[in-house]
């Protein structure tokens, strides 16, 4: 399918068998790594650096770094391609900031706005909502077709589930105002700078992380909803050496479930409507893209994914 057609994927909530072969290959050759670059010819290296470009190489290509490509590696061909930026800019934050706790003692967020008419997504989502919590540090983002109050509010109640919330900070916009006061959520009006900084950098690293998961996968760009979903779950259920991760941070145990990146090459079993429309003979398990996991309300999950059949592209 080229990406300038829309054709009528049907994304599928199915079970996935917990010892599925899980292959991560892309669907076009432009998603590939570029691979080892070599040395030139004649030049001595330290071994020690030769086997740290051997660790990052392989590393390039692991599952753990495809989830989401973090920390920018430099054989990565998606990471060289979507992370490019300018040297930040830094200020020294106050002392004056709020301690937290628990899920819920400060919930963070910010809109994310696509401005041209081929950034929208494939179900016409227009915006997204970046939702993050400072104590836990697990955040998702949820794609809308507008940046309104209402659709705001139900994705900020989606987030929190039951859970009660004492501050939400924004950047102050009309549209969150109006959510949170909805909400009963206290909203203060003067944001101090650390969470204004704070929330913009989750945004940088969701926007570049959204761009490098779709670029990997090799699916068109409408379907960055779909990466930027993946990209900020991966981050909540990634193991990294030394650190507890904001899924058990929330929940006090490792994520579960399986762990694939964004566009992942499965075997899984189609919902009922599926299953009846194939040939009598034909294999009850069908090869899909796995384009996420499908949470609960609360940040929960229950072992369902988000798979699309291979043959729809």
């Amino acid at each position: 399918t080229r990406a300038d057609e829309q054709p009528q994927q049907t994304i599928n909530r199915a079970r996935v068998p917990d010892d599925v072969s899980l292959q991560c290959v892309p669907c076009c050759p432009a998603a590939a790594p570029s691979g080892d670059p070599g040395l030139p010819p004649g030049l001595e290296v330290e071994p020690e650096a030769l086997a740290e470009r051997d660790r990052l190489l392989k590393e390039a290509t692991s599952v753990e770094h495809l989830l989401t490509h973090l920390p920018k590696n430099p054989f990565c061909r998606s990471c060289q391609v979507a992370k490019e930026c300018a040297k930040p800019a830094r200020r020294r934050d106050p002392a004056n900031v709020p301690e937290t706790k628990q899920f819920g003692d400060l919930i963070l967020g910010d809109h994310i706005i696509v401005h041209k008419a081929n950034d929208v997504g494939f179900r016409d989502e227009k915006a997204s909502l970046m939702l993050w919590d400072d104590e836990t540090e697990i955040g998702l983002v949820y794609a809308t077709p507008d940046k309104s109050a209402l659709e705001s509010q139900v994705a900020m109640m989606d987030f929190v589930g039951e859970r009660q919330v004492k501050r939400f900070y924004s950047d102050n916009s009309r549209e969150l105002e109006r959510a949170a006061r909805d909400l009963r959520w206290k909203h203060p009006t003067s944001t101090p700078y650390r969470h204004v900084t704070k929330i913009e950098r989750q945004i940088r690293i969701q926007v570049e992380g959204t761009r490098t998961v779709v670029d990997r996968s090799g699916l068109p760009h409408r379907y960055w909803p779909l990466g930027s979903a993946h990209f900020a779950m991966s981050r909540n259920i990634a193991k990294v050496p030394g650190k507890v991760s904001p899924w058990r941070k929330l929940h006090g145990k490792d994520f579960d479930g399986l762990v694939m990146p964004f566009g992942a090459l499965v075997q899984f079993r189609p919902p009922k409507p599926v299953r009846e429309a194939l040939p009598r003979f034909a294999p009850r398990m069908q090869p899909g893209l796995l384009l996420g996991w499908y949470l609960q309300p609360g940040v929960d999950f229950h072992g369902d994914y988000l798979v699309c059949l291979l043959a729809a592209f």
